[in-house]
This record gives C-alpha cells, sequence and structure tokens, in this order.
C-alpha cells in the first residue's frame, strides 16, 4: 500500500510538471453531442466533431477542448482543462450551470471564434469563477454577468504572460489579474471592449498593461477609490485611463508606469488625488516615461502613512496636478522627506494648475531633499497654466544642498501668478533654470513669515538648451545673490531688464547677456566670461560696485556703470576680448548729482588704424588695443582719471616712457600723461582731465623703446573634429629660435603644451601651423611665446576658443565600467557616428563607427584601464558631443 501511495504521488508530481512545461500527455476532444455536461464523457469524441470514439474521458487540465458549431457544453463542477477552441464557424456554446457555485479553470488559452458564446445566463442566485491561465482572444461573445447576484469572476492566473485581444462583446463582472508570485508576469490587454465590460477591477500581484487605443473607465461605480496593491504594477501604454473616475482617492502601493497615451486619477472636483501608502516591503513607485497624466487632485500621503517613502520617477511625458473644481488642501505634489523616498526627473513637465486650498502653511512643491534621494538631469515644474486664476501665489521648498528641475511660472498672459519659496524659508534656491513668462513674478522673499530675502539663487544649467534666465515678467532680487553657475554657456534673456541686487558668474563656459542685466549693489567675477552686446549691457546702477576680475572672468563686450551723486567715485571696468583681459578703472567728479552712464568696452584691434595724429609727446601708439569710453546724461563733469592695466601682449619694455593717450575728438591723440608702473605688466594713470574723449590707449614718449608690438600680424585659433588648429603669422623675425604654445591650465596659469621652430630671421610674411589634438568643453585660452637664440622672449596676445555647441547626447553610468557605458542617441536617428576613446592628453586610444538607432546602445570600446577618458562622437567632420568619463572596474 505504501509503495502504491508512493507511485501515485510520483505520477502527480510528474503530472503537474508536465502542466507546467509541456503537453506531452495532452489529448485532443471534440464535441460530440449538444447539451451535455463538461464531465461526461459521451459529450467528447476524441477523433472528430459529432464521432463515436472517444479514446479518453473528458477534457482535463492537460487536454484541449475543441466545441464545434451547433454543439452547447455545460460547466456542471469545478473542472479545469488545458486549452479551450469555441466555434468553428458560427456557433458554439459554453454556458456554467445553475444546480451550484462552479469554479472553471483553463490552464493555458481561451479562444471564442465569431458566432460562438461563453455565457452565463442563469437566475439562481449564483457566483462563478473562471480562471484562465495565458491568452484570452475573443470575437464572438464573452458573457459573464446575468444580474447583480448571478455571474462570473474572472481570474488571469499562473505565473505566465496573458495576451487579451479580439473585437467580439462582453459583459464582465470582477475582473482579477493575479499572476501568483511575481509582477514581471503581466495581462496585455488590446481589446478596449473588454475593459469597457468590467464592473470591478483588482490588481493582486503581477502586471496590467493598457495596449490598446480605447477608454478604461476603472472601477467607475465602485463604492472606494481604486487601489494598485504592493505586488501590482498598471501601465499604461496607449489609449486613456481613468482611475476611480467617480471617487476622490485612488491609493498606490505598488507601481503606476505611465509609457504613452494618458491617464486621469479621481474626480473631476480633484479634493483628494492619489495616494501612496507603503504595505510591506515595497515602496510605492510612480513612474513617468512619456504621455499625459492628469491628477484632478494632488499627491499625496494617504492618511495614516505620514511617514511613508515615495519614489517618483519621471523621464518624459507631462503631469498635470490640482486641476480640479475644488482643489486639493494639501500640497499638490509631495514626495515625503523621508529615507528611501526619491525624486529622479530628467525631461517631462509637471503643471500644478491651481495652489493648495489651505494657504500658504503649505507647500505647493516638496520633495525629499534632507532625507531622500534626489537626482535631477533635466525636466520643468510649471507654476500655472491657461486655468490658473489670476492673482494666485504658489510657494516652493527650496533646499541648499538640492538641485530643483528647471522651474517655471506661466500661465495666460492677463492672468497675474506669482511663485515664492514656502513660508520661513531661508535656504538658498538651486534651480536648472529659471522662466518668468509675461504678468508672472518671482519673488526670492519667503511667502510668509522669514523673509529669507539675502538667500543666494543659483542656476546650473538651461531650459531650453540656451536660456538660464528668461524673463517677460518680474524677477523681484530683493537683497539675494543670483548666481549662474552652469556645465554650458548659458543666456539670460527676455523682453523685461533683469535686476538683480547682487550677480556673480561662477561659469567656465561663460554667460551672454540677450537682455540688458543691472546690478544695484555688486558684480562678483568667479569665473567665466559675460558677453555683452551695446543694446543687452551689463549695468552697475548708481552705488554698485564691481570686482576687479581675471583673465579667467571679465565682461566682454559693453560695460554700462551710472553715477548720480558728486562724491569722487572709482568706478571699476574689468573687461576683455578674446581672451584678453585689462582692468580699466575711471576716478570722476560730478558737479551735480543727476545721472550719468558711462559705458566702456576693450577692442582688440590696432589704434593706429584709426590714423589719428600724433601729439609732439608721443611718437607711436598701440598696435594691439584700444578702450572705447562712452559718456552719456548730463553734461555735469568736474574731473576724471582713467587707469589702464596693461600684460606681456602690450609691448612695454621701458614703462618710464609709456603713456596714457586719448582722442580729442577730432582725429587727433592728445597726450593724457602719465608713467608705467613696470615692464611687461603693470598699471598706468593718466593726468586728470575735464575734456570730451571716447578713445583711449597706451603711447609711446620720444626716447622710449615701447615696442608697442608689431612682430605678430595675426594669432588666430579655429575648432575641428581633430582637435583645436592654432596659426599664426610674423611680419618680421629676427634671431628667433622658436615658438612656445601655451594654454591656461585647471588653475588658470598658461603652461606649455608644444613648440614650433622659428624661420629665424625674415623680413617677409611667415605662416605657422599648429595642432592641439584635445578639445574641451570650456572656453580654451592660448598665447605664444617667442624665444630668441640668446633666451629673450616676448609674449602673442592671448586667444580664446570657445566650446562648440554640442547635441544633447547622455552617456551613463558614469562612473562605471567600460563594458558598462551605454548611450542614448535618440535624435540621432540613421546617423552614422564615428566613437573615439582618448586620454586627457589627447592621444586616440581606441576608434569605431556606430548606427545610431535613437535608443540606448553600448558603446563600442573593450578595454581601458581605471582612470578618467575622454569619449568624443563625431558625424562626419562635425563632432556631435564630447564628455569625460570615468572607467572604473
Amino acid at each position: 500500500m505504501k509503495n502504491n501511495k508512493c507511485q501515485l504521488i510520483g505520477f502527480v508530481l510528474f503530472s503537474f510538471l508536465s502542466i507546467c512545461t509541456s503537453n506531452i500527455f495532452a489529448v485532443t476532444y471534440y464535441s460530440k453531442t449538444s447539451g451535455g455536461n463538461w464531465n461526461d464523457a459521451s459529450a467528447w469524441s476524441t477523433t472528430g466533431y459529432g464521432q463515436a470514439t472517444n479514446t479518453g474521458t473528458y477534457p482535463k487540465s492537460t487536454d484541449v477542448a475543441n466545441i464545434g458549431d451547433g454543439y452547447t457544453l455545460i460547466i456542471n463542477a469545478t473542472l479545469s482543462v488545458g486549452t479551450i477552441n469555441l466555434g468553428q464557424g458560427t456557433s458554439g456554446i459554453i454556458e456554467y450551470g445553475e444546480a451550484g457555485n462552479y469554479s472553471f479553470s483553463i490552464l493555458n488559452s481561451l479562444t471564442i471564434n465569431s458566432g460562438a458564446k461563453f455565457w452565463y445566463n442563469g437566475n439562481c442566485s449564483r457566483t462563478h469563477t473562471l480562471n484562465i491561465g495565458t491568452n484570452l482572444t475573443n470575437s464572438g461573445t464573452f458573457d459573464l454577468y446575468a444580474d447583480a447576484d448571478d455571474f462570473v469572476n474572472l481570474v488571469f492566473y499562473r505565473n505566465v504572460n496573458s495576451i487579451i485581444s479580439g473585437s467580439g462583446t462582453y459583459d464582465l463582472n470582477v475582473v482579477t489579474i493575479n499572476k501568483s508570485s511575481s509582477t514581471a508576469f503581466y495581462a496585455d490587454v488590446q481589446s478596449s471592449s473588454f475593459e469597457s465590460a468590467i464592473r470591478d477591477f483588482v490588481v493582486t500581484y503581477g502586471t496590467f498593461n493598457h495596449n490598446n487605443s480605447g477608454t478604461f473607465n476603472v472601477n467607475a461605480s465602485a463604492g472606494s477609490g481604486f487601489t494598485i496593491g504592493m505586488d501590482a504594477i498598471i501601465k499604461i501604454t496607449q489609449g486613456t485611463v481613468n482611475l476611480s473616475p467617480n471617487q476622490d482617492e485612488t491609493t498606490l502601493s505598488g507601481t503606476l508606469i505611465l509609457n504613452g497615451g494618458s491617464i486621469k486619477i479621481g474626480s473631476s472636483t480633484g479634493v483628494t488625488g492619489l495616494r501612496y501608502d507603503k504595505v510591506g516591503s515595497l515602496i510605492p513607485k510612480l513612474d513617468i516615461q512619456s504621455g499625459t497624466m492628469e491628477v484632478y487632485g494632488s499627491i499625496y500621503y494617504k492618511s495614516g502613512a505620514s511617514a511613508d517613502p515615495l519614489n517618483f520617477n519621471m523621464s518624459g511625458g507631462t503631469l498635470k496636478l490640482n486641476s480640479g473644481s475644488t482643489g486639493s488642501t494639501v500640497s499638490p505634489l509631495l514626495v515625503n522627506d523621508v529615507t528611501g523616498s526619491s525624486f529622479i526627473m530628467n525631461d517631462g513637465i509637471v503643471t500644478i494648475q491651481s495652489p493648495n486650498t489651505t494657504g500658504s502653511s503649505i507647500s505647493d512643491f516638496k520633495i525629499c531633499g534632507s532625507s531622500g534621494t534626489v537626482s535631477i538631469g533635466g525636466g520643468t515644474v510649471e507654476f500655472g497654466n491657461a486655468n490658473t486664476s489670476s492673482g494666485v501665489t504658489f510657494n516652493f521648498t527650496p533646499f541648499s544642498s538640492v538641485v530643483l528641475p528647471n522651474i517655471k511660472v506661466t500661465g495666460s498672459n492677463a492672468s497675474s501668478i506669482t511663485l515664492k519659496p514656502e513660508t520661513n524659508s531661508t535656504a538658498n534656491i538651486k534651480l536648472i533654470s529659471l522662466y518668468v513668462d509675461v504678468n508672472k513674478t518671482f519673488d526670492v522673499r519667503s511667502i510668509s513669515g522669514t523673509t529669507g530675502d539675502s538667500r543666494n539663487v543659483y542656476l546650473s544649467g538651461n531650459m531650453d538648451g540656451i536660456n538660464a534666465l528668461f524673463t517677460d515678467g518680474n524677477y523681484i532680487s530683493r537683497s539675494s545673490t543670483l548666481v549662474l553657475q552652469g556645465g554650458e554657456p548659458q543666456q539670460i534673456a527676455g523682453s523685461e531688464i533683469v535686476t538683480v541686487y547682487n550677480f556673480n558668474i561662477d561659469n567656465n563656459y561663460g554667460v551672454t547677456l540677450n537682455q540688458e542685466l543691472d546690478i544695484s549693489n555688486n558684480l562678483s567675477l568667479t569665473n567665466g566670461i559675460i558677453y555683452t552686446a551695446n543694446a543687452y549691457p551689463i549695468v552697475l546702477l548708481s552705488g554698485a560696485t564691481s570686482d576687479v576680475g581675471s583673465i579667467s572672468s571679465y565682461v566682454e563686450g559693453t560695460f554700462n556703470q551710472i553715477v548720480a551723486t558728486t562724491l569722487s567715485q572709482t568706478l571699476i571696468f574689468p573687461i576683455g576680448k578674446d581672451g584678453a583681459f585689462r582692468l580699466m578703472t575711471l576716478d570722476v567728479t560730478h558737479n551735480t548729482s543727476a545721472s550719468v552712464t558711462y559705458s566702456a568696452e576693450m577692442f582688440n584691434n590696432s589704434p593706429r588704424n584709426l590714423n589719428y595724429s600724433l601729439p609732439s609727446g608721443v611718437d607711436k601708439v598701440s598696435n594691439v588695443r584700444y578702450f572705447q569710453l562712452n559718456r552719456s546724461g548730463a553734461s555735469n563733469l568736474s574731473s576724471v582719471t582713467i587707469s589702464l592695466n596693461y600684460d606681456a601682449d602690450d609691448g612695454v619694455n621701458d614703462y618710464q616712457y609709456l603713456r596714457v593717450v586719448r582722442d580729442n575728438g577730432s582725429n587727433a591723440w592728445i597726450d593724457a600723461g602719465g608713467v608705467g608702473s613696470g615692464n611687461s605688466a603693470g598699471l598706468i594713470s593718466s593726468s586728470s582731465f575735464s575734456g570730451s574723449s571716447t578713445i583711449f590707449t597706451l603711447g609711446n614718449a620720444p626716447g622710449g623703446t615701447n615696442t608697442l608690438p608689431v612682430k605678430f600680424v595675426s594669432f588666430n585659433a579655429s575648432p575641428t573634429i581633430n582637435g583645436n588648429n592654432l596659426n599664426w603669422t610674423t611680419a618680421s623675425e629676427k634671431n628667433a629660435l622658436k615658438f612656445e604654445i601655451q594654454k591656461i591650465n585647471n588653475t588658470n596659469e598658461f603652461v606649455k603644451i608644444g613648440e614650433v621652430h622659428a624661420y629665424g630671421n625674415s623680413n617677409q610674411l611667415r605662416n605657422y601651423l599648429f595642432n592641439d589634438p584635445l578639445i574641451c568643453n570650456k572656453p580654451v585660452y592660448y598665447r605664444l611665446k617667442q624665444i630668441d637664440f640668446d633666451g629673450k622672449f616676448e609674449f602673442s596676445n592671448i586667444i580664446v576658443v570657445n566650446p562648440t555647441k554640442f547635441s544633447n547626447v547622455l552617456i551613463y553610468p558614469n562612473p562605471g565600467r567600460l563594458e558598462d557605458f551605454m548611450v542614448n542617441t535618440q535624435g540621432l536617428n540613421s546617423s552614422s557616428l564615428k566613437f573615439e576613446l582618448l586620454d586627457l592628453n589627447g592621444t586616440l586610444l581606441s576608434s569605431s563607427n556606430m548606427e545610431a538607432n535613437g535608443l540606448n546602445q553600448k558603446l563600442p570600446f573593450k578595454e581601458a584601464s581605471n582612470g578618467n577618458y575622454l569619449v568624443r562622437i563625431a558625424n562626419g567632420d562635425t563632432i556631435i558631443n564630447q564628455q569625460i568619463v570615468v572607467v572604473q572596474e
């Protein structure tokens, strides 16, 4: 008896494994009689429809059941079958009996052909169950609902994938996705008519994928909101899904993914919205990749879950919040600032239509910036839209250690909308960029309580690849400091003049003004060049001051300063051009307090070309550069002294004979006096004067030997795919040994990178070429050191090569292993790209061509030891992108 039991157990186990892995023991059955019970062997044939022969019994869990035209089979017990094909042309029926409550399990797939019917039509208060393991294909009728107490509940079970398809008709009660033990298994719904027939939808385990163009109103008539359980994933790839459309709240304990199409959450009143609730060990996750999601209320923790975390991930698409007719009393977007929470945003738009209805005590946008994980690579948070009421004020929570996404204050042009930091906030504000639309205001002052007026506002990137700060509205600076410190060139633009208290540039890629920037207190030049124009100057308002600048940080273009006092003023102009920095200062006194604007700019053009006549005290002027100074406003100048700094390329080697010269307004130079402070580099100040002059330069007094250079005719550089090409021309050479090529390193010092032999002695034009193979993603400064045979030397002027504007190509993970590096080539489809791996000296280590497919692709490099490398991507002769990568095995 014991052996028999063991044999039986072994057979059952073997049969179970066979069910899961193969159909070795499967029998194919055909309907033989109509109206018979499923478990009646006389109703089945194993040879064909209506045939007498039946070598088995009735279809069971490993078998295939075929029900042909004109045949009806009755489910009269708890049964299971492998696969069902229902209807072979125009008819065929499976129906549930009325004698009891039955559970019918289809291990694999159910196919209902055109004209066939699977249904329950009884009236005996029966609750049946239908379990389907894999696919449901319905081209006929699938009717599991007779009335409120006569129905069949449908469950997709087993750890396998299911596809629901077909254009047949449906009437369904409760549909449950229960893939037993793994969310990796999914139910992919390709039939919109299937979803529209569901009365109550439940996902207990597995992934539900809405993959059709229809609209699915999830639990529209249920008494409570829909819950995405901790073991459930809801994914929308197309079409529309409305979660709990007639309820205030949808609960998220699992994962909600939007990868196309649209989703709306909650009722249109928007009192509540999406509430996250951590149940068990899994953290609720919201993942928006593409498409549009609208939460009529807010995203907030569920009542009683105030310490629960949320993983928020957005890589594309649009999220619209608090758009309901009533609105939420809590924060429209709160990612709880607790351990385990994360806020990851690389692209996409979050739009908050209305502030919370409670008021200033609640932040409208708050993420996990203190205790959670924050990673921002892009994306925009918009406060306001076309439906936002005029006069409202939003507030947000800044974090001094966290950079928030691009921020945009927007809405209809007629609506006045304001954005401020949250109550009692004094933290610095760190954003990628800031955009203030027409009639909108960004104010650094906290919405209530402690003001935080003197905080710093850091902008670390650009909203549109160009603009770090764009304002068609109002930027209220108070006593704060605006700091631009991006890892790419930045721009300030818009239709409204930007006025700040303090401005600090700390961006070695530089900042371009495409709108006037007014500074009321201080200009701080930490790192980087400010590029201006006559129409878009930088302006120091009356009483404001400026740093003296450096070779790595100055103003290139128009620099204005306003004086409105009778007190003596020292105006500092840290100006330069094309890598040459020269400090100019003015000591001015006015006899009235009427406003005067001084506008200065430096030009690397020879003032000799102006052909002005020389005064008796000067025998030549500089052949290198001049300074232009314009004065506008009241005629109240009492006296002015101008001081000019000079450096190696100005050719000063006899400083006691150095002079300042200025124009007289009538094509002649005036000797403005002064004596240099030393050879090669130094300072010279003019005598005091009160006349009108606009051009200033250096001059040499008779008897002096200041060369005020003439040897170098030109020195230029241009970026190419193979590096920066440097070329220069000399008009004459005497005892010239070589040219040493130098460029500025990371500590702002010139270092030698190569040398070229000179012709030696020449009285004709000589052309030279040098290639620097290492291209940088920032401005590169070069100069030449011409060395004679006797060791004497002189320097050329300094030139700059600005970085090429590269495409936004992401290489990740970085740092990482070389074999794990991926590149996102989206937007570069059908481009045949060349990938190069170089060391930081510019030596090419590996090169490979690859066809971009617009997706994530592995970098085509195989071997490299730990360290820093440059990855360069080119399309033909055009460099698309280059990035420093860190290889760590």
